[in-house]
């Protein structure tokens, strides 16, 4: 069975970049990046900008918010 990966490790891995060196561009320690990922906590709305700036990953992808149009 395959398991989900978060959007934001997928987006940190496409650029083939470690937890610290994502830490480092969001001016983070490694373990909010990880909470971030689990997701055991959630970035705060600064932090959800910079991760849309620096990722291209939305607070709609980051919360698995799914948009319906009608």
């Amino acid at each position: 069975m395959k398991t989900k990966i978060h959007p934001l490790t997928a987006a940190r891995r496409r650029k083939g970049l470690t937890l610290e060196q994502a830490a480092d561009l969001l001016h983070v320690s490694v373990a909010c990046v990880w909470n971030w990922e689990q997701p055991i906590k959630y970035p705060t709305y600064r932090n959800m900008l910079l991760i849309k700036k620096v990722f291209g990953v939305t607070p709609d992808e980051m919360f698995g918010v799914k948009r319906v149009v009608k």
